[in-house]
C-alpha cells in the first residue's frame, strides 16, 4: 500500500524554518503505520511557535481518512538579559606639597567597560581645607577617554610653599558625560601632604656689666642634610637651575653656538654633572669626567639626534640615547636594550638609571615610560592630556621612584619620589629640557 505526500507552508516557511519535502510513503506488509521525515531548520531568533502541513494524496490499496497533518515547530529561544549599564568612577589621590612652584597630581577616572568611541566628561575643582589660589589652581574643564580605553587622568596643579601646616584637601567633581555611562562615584578627594618642618626657635640672652653689654643669640641646630632633597633643571640655552640641596657648578649658556642643550646628568657624588648638546658633545662640570664610546651610534637616519645622557652607578661611564630610542654606551656603561623597535606615540626624550643593576628607563614626549634590564616600571603620563610635552625623566635619590618634567617646568612624581617644586606657575623663557636629582652619597 502506498500514498503520496507533500509539505505546505503554514506560519512556518519552507527554506527558513523547514526543508520542503514530497514523495511516496509505503506501508510494509502487515503494517498499520509509516513515517514521513521532514527536516526542521533551527535558529536563535525569539519568535512564536510555527506550523506547516503534510498533505496526503493518490492512495494505492487504501483510502485516505484524514489527509492533512499539522507539524508544530516549538520555539526554544529566549530574550537575553540586557547588559549592565557601564559606569564611571573617580579615585582619590594625594601629592606631597613641595616647597615652591607648582606640581601636578593625577586624579584617575575609570570606566567599567571600554567604549568604541571617545568618552568625554567635564570636571571642576572646589575647596575643602585647601584654598584655590593659595594651595592649588582651580580648574573647570573636560577630559576625554580615548576609544577602546578604560581610564584617563585629570591633572590638578598644586602650589608649593614653605609653611608648616596640616595636610589639606580639595575636591574634584565629575559633571556631564558624553556617553551612556552611569556615574557611580562623582567626586574624589585630593590630599596635599605637608612636607615642611616646624619653624626653628631662637632664644636671645643679654648680660650687662657697668662697662659693656653683650648679646648672645642661641639657635636650634640645623637639621642634617637629607641627600636627594633637590634637583637640577636645564634650559635649552644651557642655563642650569638648582633646587633644594642641589649645588650649582657651572653651565653651558656661554658655550653653545648653533646648537641647544638637550640633557644633563649628575655624578654619583652629587658634586658635578654632564651637559649634552644636540650634536652629541658632552661637557663635564664639577667632578664629572668624559669617556670613550664602547658602543657607538652608527648610521644615524634623517631626523635622528641625541636627546639624553645617563650616568652609570659609579660614574665611570654613561649611556646616550637618541629620539628614535637607540642607545650608545661610554666608559663602563652596559647595553641593556633600546626602544628603536617599539611602537612610540612620541619621540624618546630622556633616560634614567634603574634603582639596581645595569637597567635604565627611556621616556617619550607624551609621558610614556619604557623599562629595560633591571628597571621596574612605576607609572607614566602617557594617557594624560598635558599642557606641555614631557621633556625629562629622573629617578629619585634611591631609584625607587622617578620624576617626569614638562617643557613648561611642571613636575610629576611616581612611586616614592616626592614633589619638591617646579616652574609650572612661572614658565621659563625657553623650554626646560631635563630634571636631575641630588644623588645619595
Amino acid at each position: 500500500m502506498t500514498v503520496q505526500y507533500a509539505t505546505r507552508n503554514g506560519t512556518a516557511t519552507a527554506g527558513s524554518d523547514y526543508t520542503a519535502a514530497s514523495g511516496t510513503v509505503t506501508f510494509a506488509a502487515g503494517a498499520t503505520t509509516a513515517q514521513i521525515a521532514v527536516t526542521v531548520l533551527g535558529d536563535t531568533t525569539v519568535e512564536p511557535d510555527e506550523t506547516f502541513q503534510v498533505v496526503l494524496s493518490s492512495p494505492s490499496g487504501l483510502t485516505i481518512g484524514d489527509g492533512t497533518g499539522i507539524v508544530t515547530i516549538t520555539n526554544d529561544d529566549s530574550v537575553p538579559p540586557p547588559p549592565p549599564t557601564p559606569s564611571l568612577t573617580i579615585a582619590d589621590a594625594s601629592i606631597t606639597e613641595g616647597d615652591s612652584g607648582s606640581g601636578n597630581v593625577a586624579v584617575t577616572v575609570t570606566l567599567t567597560a571600554a567604549a568604541p568611541w571617545p568618552v568625554t566628561f567635564s570636571y571642576s575643582t572646589s575647596d575643602d581645607s585647601a584654598t584655590a589660589g593659595d594651595d592649588y589652581t582651580a580648574a573647570t574643564s573636560t577630559v576625554t577617554v580615548p576609544a577602546g580605553s578604560t581610564s584617563a587622568n585629570i591633572s590638578v596643579a598644586i602650589l608649593g610653599d614653605a609653611d608648616d601646616e596640616p595636610d589639606e584637601d580639595l575636591t574634584v567633581t565629575i559633571g556631564a558625560i558624553s556617553a551612556a555611562f552611569a556615574i557611580t562615584d562623582a567626586s574624589a578627594t585630593v590630599t596635599i601632604t605637608d612636607d615642611d618642618p616646624p619653624p626653628t626657635t631662637t632664644t636671645t640672652a643679654t648680660t650687662t656689666t657697668t662697662t659693656v653689654a653683650t648679646t648672645t643669640t642661641v639657635s636650634a641646630p640645623a637639621a642634617p642634610a637629607d641627600p636627594g632633597r633637590g634637583y637640577w633643571m636645564l634650559e635649552t640655552d644651557g642655563t642650569v637651575y638648582a633646587f633644594g640641596e642641589a649645588e650649582y657648578y657651572g653651565d653651558a649658556s656661554a658655550s653653545l653656538a648653533g646648537t641647544i642643550a638637550v640633557d644633563m646628568d649628575a655624578t654619583p657624588s652629587g658634586a658635578g654633572y654632564w651637559i649634552l648638546d644636540r650634536n652629541g658633545v658632552v661637557r663635564a662640570y664639577g667632578d664629572a669626567q668624559t669617556y670613550r664610546a664602547t658602543r657607538e651610534l652608527t648610521g644615524m637616519v634623517s631626523g635622528e639626534h641625541v636627546v639624553a645622557i645617563l650616568s652609570t652607578r659609579d660614574g665611570h661611564g654613561y649611556w646616550i640615547a637618541t629620539n628614535r630610542g637607540r642607545v650608545a654606551t661610554y666608559g663602563n656603561a652596559v647595553y641593556a636594550g633600546d626602544a628603536s623597535e617599539l611602537p612610540l606615540n612620541g619621540p624618546v626624550i630622556d633616560a634614567a638609571r634603574a634603582e639596581f643593576g645595569d637597567g635604565y628607563y627611556l621616556a617619550a614626549t607624551d609621558g610614556g615610560v619604557f623599562a629595560f634590564g633591571s628597571a621596574q616600571f612605576r607609572g607614566s603620563m602617557g594617557a594624560d592630556q598635558l599642557a606641555a610635552h614631557v621633556t625629562a625623566l629622573a629617578p629619585d635619590a634611591d631609584g625607587s621612584g622617578y620624576w617626569l618634567a614638562a617643557a613648561d617646568g611642571g613636575v610629576f612624581s611616581f612611586g616614592p619620589a616626592r614633589f619638591r617644586g617646579g616652574l609650572g606657575g612661572n614658565p621659563p623663557d625657553t623650554d626646560i629640557v631635563t630634571i636631575v636629582p641630588v644623588p645619595t652619597v
